[in-house]
């Protein structure tokens, strides 16, 4: 279909709406600065391919003549900030300035054409999921609880082939201090890869690096990488808590073409990456970071990171120039001495959002001349265990976010899910979500996850929690209704997930793969101890919980003290090739890749 035919169509007025935002480049927004104002080649090719198939064939068979230009990071931001389908089409700009919008409805668009034959199963799930895959022995450290590794896929909308095998891979990084014998940042490729089945790349993954990248004393990885939309760097920070040597350093690593390290003793043969090979950026030589991942905002190349001290840091150059702190009014502070979540950056209110210590979630303008705050209060400030453990929730199109405390602010004895307005933080509602740590004994929650049809119809969706049951420590899932504007307007307990009162729930990961069961809703999370459901899982589980027709199953694999974050890959036809990845928490550290349709 030619454009000349989309401008005499009765969507015109939508194309040119689509097209501006494409070609014009914002002129509305000039205030954001010219960075915002100036794409990337890439960038503008993809935009204009995506709003020609996607929003002016309606998500039709036109979806299927798209190339897609640049491959797929999966990371810790694709559960913070969501996006609805509906509102995408309403608000094209939206998806035309961030590539995590832009992903989001193609792949929804992409799934609602492959409505296929269920796969059969393979047989003995639980038994192939631990033995049919892989583990790789990470050492002594882990993937810290609550944090993600981060996985590049070449293009995810093409059949997964031979080249994957090289092109695509995960990277985590490992809350241990590196040394001649331990890597704490290491990334593998040969994915798709089965120790006991044939599979299109071998028997096992092949290390693209294992390095060594401690450069202060006591530098671990204690947060979540980002990778680069073109997949040829990563962006980390290394974090040294030990004393008066406290720092937080951020480094841009460039994902090596051949083998570094790694190699026949994995974690234990590590390298230093070499000359010219990384690029290393001092945030603080005052504080350390133990909570905060970065968050890239891509068009403008701009890194967003918060710290122990409750500051929030801004780098700009990035990816693609020299990483440079930015200064005054930066860093900007949220919440004295605080530690500080993830933030998150809204393009639509050019707003940062974090969450603290003290029960209270923040927004802050991303301008560089606004250091004005915005307060939520959610939990009790003084109370047992009441902080802001995980990111906000943002649904940038509805323009509403989540936040979870363990204490409440309000609702007595109980812990809470709190939503409110992004541009206002004022409050919409709040829901319990059972005892807590009003119980107590600290209980620490983090952040759920939407189901597809929340995408399509927020009134149709949910958002799966995990919280505690309501009097006592259990954990206990629950699901949160709304309405069609996206506004919660009730929670119903669902399953208690463990017999014990002192084992926890990871963030939990959703992921539609429409090609298993003719479209399986799967969510994954990991659970620390004596896991309801399984059988060998006493000491720890990775869960999956599937929608499917209406029917909601539920099955466990073990994972030694539960897991890390969990991040999903593609929905592919070819074995091995659609999966999660995750490490688990305990002592014999391991990291892990599943396929999605062994643990349904």
């Amino acid at each position: 279909m030619g454009e000349s035919s989309l401008v005499t169509s009765p969507s015109r007025l939508r194309f040119k709406k689509a097209r501006m935002c494409a070609l014009d480049l914002e002129p509305d927004r000039e205030d954001r600065g010219m960075h915002r104002r100036r794409w990337t080649s890439f960038a503008g090719k993809f935009v204009r391919i995506f709003f020609v198939g996607v929003l002016i064939s309606g998500l039709s068979a036109e979806v299927s003549e798209i190339k897609w230009r640049v491959g797929v990071p999966q990371d810790w931001t694709g559960h913070h900030m969501k996006f609805s389908r509906t509102a995408l089409r309403q608000r094209p700009e939206v998806a035309s300035r961030e590539p995590r919008a832009a992903f989001q409805l193609y792949r929804e668009a992409r799934a609602a054409q492959m409505r296929v034959a269920p796969t059969p199963p393979r047989a003995s799930l639980v038994s192939a999921a631990v033995n049919g895959d892989w583990t790789v022995a990470l050492g002594a450290g882990h993937v810290q609880f609550g944090q993600y590794p981060a996985k590049w896929t070449d293009n995810p909308f093409a059949p997964v082939t031979l080249a994957n095998c090289t092109s695509d891979y995960v990277v985590f990084g490992l809350n241990v201090v590196g040394s001649a014998t331990q890597a704490n940042l290491i990334a593998l490729n040969h994915l798709y890869s089965d120790p006991i089945a044939s599979a299109l790349c071998g028997t096992s993954p092949t290390f693209l690096f294992s390095y060594n990248v401690s450069t202060s004393a006591g530098g671990v990885v204690q947060t979540s990488p980002v990778i680069s939309l073109d997949g040829k760097k990563i962006a980390f920070i290394e974090s040294d808590p030990t004393g008066g040597a406290s720092r937080t350093i951020l480094h841009v690593l460039n994902v090596p073409t051949s083998q570094q390290g790694g190699n026949p003793s994995g974690v234990g043969s590590p390298v230093v990456p070499g000359p010219g090979a990384m690029t290393t950026l001092i945030i603080s030589n005052t504080t350390t970071d133990t909570r905060s991942s970065p968050w890239v905002d891509y068009i403008s190349d701009t890194l967003y990171v918060g710290s122990n001290n409750g500051r929030v840091y801004k780098v700009t150059g990035v990816f693609k120039g020299t990483p440079t702190l930015a200064g005054a009014p930066w860093p900007k502070l949220i919440a004295a001495n605080q530690r500080l979540t993830s933030p998150v950056f809204d393009d639509v209110t050019n707003k940062l959002f974090v969450g603290a210590n003290d029960a209270r979630v923040y927004s802050v303008s991303a301008d560089d001349f606004s250091t004005a705050l915005t307060v939520l209060q959610v939990g009790t400030t003084t109370a047992l265990n009441p902080g802001i453990l995980d990111a906000p929730i943002v649904d940038s199109t509805a323009g509403t976010l989540l936040a979870i405390s363990s204490n409440d602010s309000t609702i007595l004895n109980s812990a809470v899910v709190v939503q409110a307005n992004t541009s206002s933080l004022t409050e919409i509602k709040r829901l319990s979500l059972g005892l807590g740590s009003t119980g107590g004994t600290a209980v620490d929650l983090y952040a759920g996850d939407f189901d597809n049809n929340y995408f399509t119809d927020p009134a149709t969706g949910h958002l799966l929690l995990c919280g505690t049951a309501p009097a006592t420590r259990i954990p206990t899932l629950y699901n949160v209704s709304f309405n069609a504007s996206a506004q919660m307007t009730s929670i119903a307990q669902s399953s208690a997930v463990s017999s014990n009162l002192a084992a926890r729930c990871g963030p939990i990961t959703e992921f539609y793969n429409a090609n298993i069961g003719g479209g399986t809703d799967f969510f994954f999370f990991g659970v620390t101890r004596n896991c309801s459901v399984g059988t060998g899982v006493a000491n720890g589980c990775v869960m999956s919980q599937r929608t499917a027709g209406g029917v909601t199953t539920m099955i466990a694999a073990p994972a030694r003290t539960g897991t890390s974050g969990i991040i999903p890959d593609n929905d592919s036809t070819q074995p091995n090739a659609s999966s999660i990845y995750f490490s688990n928490e305990g002592a014999a550290a391991l990291s892990f890749k599943l396929t999605q349709q062994g643990l349904n």
